[in-house]
């Protein structure tokens, strides 16, 4: 088995197909790496004098401001007892929210490995579709299996190496999006903040994308094998991201927590929110709420876990008994 896993490692590597995703992992970290610079970098000198000159501008109008809007009020309630002009929620102003807020690593590096983690997983799951789909295409899948008949083991070797060629990958991904990213903002933003706690979840986020990043692998395989076609198994990718993903989502409400897309930010982040929409009729009116709903770490990963175990199992089924050529 481990002798087979080394052969199909050696395959995957040898692949054009995987240099051009290695090369597009590339190429995707430094987009978000120009990113984070782009949005950490901070206002310029004249931009922040002209926010400046009409801050203290506001500020010293300020009191006259409330005061002339009190008086309004209270000439109002003098015919419209209810009247309010919402004064009470008047404040003095704040520096800070004039200028552009500073970035700060602990807080935004974890969105922005929520973000590339969907770059690997469509570059994995496109690495292992194409492993296998182009040997369906090509008929050396069938040549392969006169020297190893044994079908199971050719499947399990398969995707033994598709899950371990994409570990180092999402690795070297990872560790260059965070050390990029605190370079960049320690130059244009903040990185205090970061105990030996902190940097022990991100740790952690990396190894879940790892996992995450090398199981989309094992499943490209998996479908790829199943269309016997790279292009099929895509399109069966995009076609769950555009109609269900997309133009469902809206509609499934308190089903969300059974979608592929809420499940990866929560095994990503550990745990995550979801809104749903409670429209009911109040007091003759129709009214719409957004209500916040908790989907936890645990859920995401027995529902990855589950169907990872049922689609790898059908996969396993399907390529034993069918015929490959």
């Amino acid at each position: 088995m481990i002798r087979l896993t080394k052969v199909e490692l050696r395959r995957l590597f040898a692949r054009r197909l995987t240099l051009i995703g290695l090369v597009a992992a590339l190429l995707g970290s430094g987009l978000m790496l120009f990113a984070t610079y782009q949005e950490s970098k901070p206002l310029p000198a004249d931009q922040v004098a002209a926010s400046r000159i009409e801050f203290d501008r506001y500020s010293k109008s300020f009191p006259a401001d409330l005061e002339q809007c009190k008086l309004q009020e209270a000439k109002q309630k003098e015919t419209d007892p209810a009247a309010a002009m919402g004064c009470d929620q008047m404040v003095p102003p704040r520096w800070e929210d004039w200028i552009k807020p500073e970035t700060v690593f602990s807080e935004a590096m974890p969105s922005y490995l929520l973000g590339g983690t969907y770059l690997l997983l469509f570059i994995a799951f496109l690495l292992g579709a194409g492993f296998i789909g182009a040997e369906y295409s090509s008929g050396a899948l069938g040549s392969w299996l006169t020297f190893e008949p044994r079908r199971l083991r050719v499947y399990a070797s398969k995707l033994s190496a598709a899950f371990a060629g994409l570990v180092p990958m999402a690795i070297g991904f990872v560790a260059l999006l965070i050390a990029g990213g605190w370079i960049i903002i320690d130059r244009n933003g903040s990185t205090a903040g970061m105990t030996g706690e902190r940097w022990g979840d991100f740790a952690e986020i990396g190894l879940r994308v790892t996992l995450l990043t090398a199981v989309a692998a094992m499943l490209g395989v998996v479908i790829g094998g199943l269309f016997r076609h790279t292009a099929a198994a895509l399109g069966l990718a995009m076609a769950y991201l555009v109609i269900v993903e997309g133009m469902l989502m809206g509609l499934v409400g308190n089903q969300q927590p059974w979608l592929l897309r809420l499940n990866f930010d929560s095994w990503i982040k550990h745990g995550t929110t979801y809104y749903v929409e409670n429209c009911r009729q109040v007091d003759g009116y129709f009214n719409c709420e957004s209500l916040e709903k908790q989907l936890s770490f645990g859920h995401s990963a027995v529902y990855l876990a589950v169907l990872t175990v049922v689609v790898v199992v059908l996969g396993a089924v399907v390529f034993r008994r069918r015929d490959v050529t």
